[in-house]
């Protein structure tokens, strides 16, 4: 008798990746070297950059976090001395990600043409309200670099939530039906804390700007 259609097409199937099995491992194989490959690229490595600002919760835990280290060096490094568009250059390229770098690069050099700081910050688009409104303060009292400190003070106390509203998603996960939690799963979230934490911990950090301002002298 004559199998059904569906029948014939699974054990067709079935028999490919059986006799076959190399191709569809050569196939993922490639599509992970090329991705790996693409990565390298600067057009795939700014398209990594701005995907991974637009994943949900972890991609505001690396936005403020890199707010947070730029208005920390900035200021820091204006209490220094150095030298704006200097102190400009050497906090963009701290940021660590291109779509910030792009736009950071846009307002220093609008910064060195005569247009300010506060307002070419403002037009990145890339600070929210009350970091806008800090700086424009800032800018406009002569405190800048005070205002830029109370901007990271800001963006960090920002960052603690934000970690802590992340890691608070897997508790229901850690968590037994007696309501205790299991060592297994104490195990498993800690390290997830601790490496979000590790990433955008401004701790990190804080050695860039005297380390920038030594190697001017």
């Amino acid at each position: 008798t004559k199998l059904p259609l569906p029948t014939r097409l699974l054990l067709g199937i079935t028999g490919f990746f059986t006799d076959f099995w190399f191709v569809p491992v050569g196939l993922i194989l490639l599509v992970l070297l090329s991705s790996a490959w693409m990565l390298t690229t600067p057009s795939g490595k700014r398209s990594k950059d701005r995907l991974i600002l637009r994943v949900p919760v972890i991609g505001e835990i690396i936005q403020y976090s890199i707010l947070e280290r730029f208005c920390l060096i900035l200021s820091t490094m204006t209490r220094a001395g150095v030298s704006l568009p200097e102190a400009m250059e050497v906090t963009t390229k701290s940021s660590g990600n291109t779509h910030f770098q792009e736009r950071l690069d846009v307002s220093r050099q609008a910064m060195v043409s005569g247009s300010g700081l506060a307002r070419p910050l403002i037009d990145t688009g890339l600070f929210p309200g009350a970091a806008r409104q800090m700086m424009t303060v800032g800018e406009e009292t002569g405190t800048l670099d005070d205002q830029l400190a109370m901007a990271s003070e800001y963006f960090n106390r920002e960052l603690e939530v934000k970690i802590r509203r992340f890691t608070s998603m897997f508790e229901p996960l850690t968590i037994n039906t007696r309501g205790e939690t299991p060592p297994m799963a104490t195990s498993f979230r800690t390290p997830i804390d601790s490496g979000i934490r590790g990433c955008a911990s401004p701790s990190a950090w804080k050695t860039a700007p005297s380390s920038a301002h030594s190697g001017k002298g």
